[in-house]
């Protein structure tokens, strides 16, 4: 019995099952480990079990890694490094994660296992161990061979945002590979207190934001971003301009944003993108994005879909104007 471990939203467990069965149809779902974290078992190996995301963006996978030991924790760190190293194959780097308290924090655990990561190897060996108590879950895979290149799919953003809505457009903008262009103009649906507006004013953007409530100090003052107060709904009505970038993370039902978002269309440039996210109630979830996708296919292209790490019941979507 081969083993892995599949990291996905717990709102979104199913449909990461789904997403891997569509290649792997033999995956069997053995039982969750933890919050985000559940194994399963596949025949094929695991350079082939991956490889269907290897140059593509996975939907609702987040991480998959495999599982080849479980290794009790000792309380002493360094006969711990010991075992796992005299029990796995030799490694690199080592990511960990600690999804339950115990008394060891999972820097120091890493820092036990590899000192001295080596960051510049061509294709270094990972190490990914995942701690449930005082069990580590580990298993060790080329970089090559793995669904992400950060840790269990969460990539680590230096720059600071003013609050958790802009990882979501800094980790979309990294996903789906976007390059924003100095002084292109933005459109923000829905931007108060504007954290989507300050990443995309860290990016030199101007920007048109719309939102009854107020925004952040630091834009109130921003000659670049004039800030209507009023819906999106509303706006659709004054709106003259055309933009090279519209995004929208309204709290609104998917399909109903979908249709907004249609309405907005012709205020989009040729060529022009869409960032947006869609908010789900998680009933009858499939037939709502499937309804909402339609609805957008009228105006858009759609260039590619994340369950986003920093998504929780929402998906992020790529749109260009068609």
């Amino acid at each position: 019995m081969t083993l892995a471990i599949l990291t996905c939203s717990e709102y979104f467990v199913d449909f990461a099952l789904n997403e891997i069965r569509r290649y792997h149809p033999t995956v069997q779902y053995i039982e969750p480990l933890a919050d985000k974290h559940h194994l399963i078992e596949y025949t094929t190996t695991f350079k082939k079990l991956t490889s269907p995301w290897r140059n593509k963006l996975a939907i609702y996978l987040h991480h998959l890694y495999p599982l080849q030991h479980q290794i009790y924790i000792a309380h002493d760190l360094a006969q711990f490094s010991q075992q796992v190293r005299q029990t796995l194959p030799r490694f690199d780097r080592a990511d960990v994660r600690m999804v339950s308290t115990h008394t060891h924090s999972a820097h120091s655990i890493r820092q036990a296992l590899c000192p001295h990561p080596n960051h510049r190897q061509r294709n270094p060996n990972i190490l990914s161990m995942v701690v449930v108590d005082n069990i580590a879950y580990v298993g060790v895979s080329p970089a090559s061979q793995n669904m992400s290149p950060h840790p269990f799919g969460k990539k680590h953003f230096r720059e600071l945002v003013p609050n958790r809505a802009g990882l979501k457009l800094m980790e979309a903008l990294d996903s789906f590979s976007i390059y924003l262009r100095d002084n292109a103009h933005a459109l923000d649906l829905g931007a108060a207190p504007g954290a989507w507006t300050t990443v995309l004013r860290k990016r030199g953007l101007r920007v048109t934001a719309i939102a009854p409530d107020d925004m952040y100090p630091t834009l109130k003052t921003d000659p670049c971003v004039q800030h209507f107060h009023m819906t999106a709904e509303d706006y659709l009505t004054r709106c003259h301009d055309r933009f090279d970038l519209i995004v929208n993370d309204m709290k609104m039902d998917a399909q109903d944003s979908a249709r907004l978002m249609v309405r907005y269309a012709p205020y989009l440039r040729n060529n022009g993108i869409v960032i947006m996210t869609l908010k789900l109630r998680m009933r009858r979830t499939a037939r709502v994005l499937d309804h909402s996708y339609r609805l957008l296919r009228k105006q858009y292209k759609i260039m590619q879909i994340r369950q986003l790490v920093s998504n929780k019941k929402e998906i992020t979507l790529f749109l260009r104007k068609k």
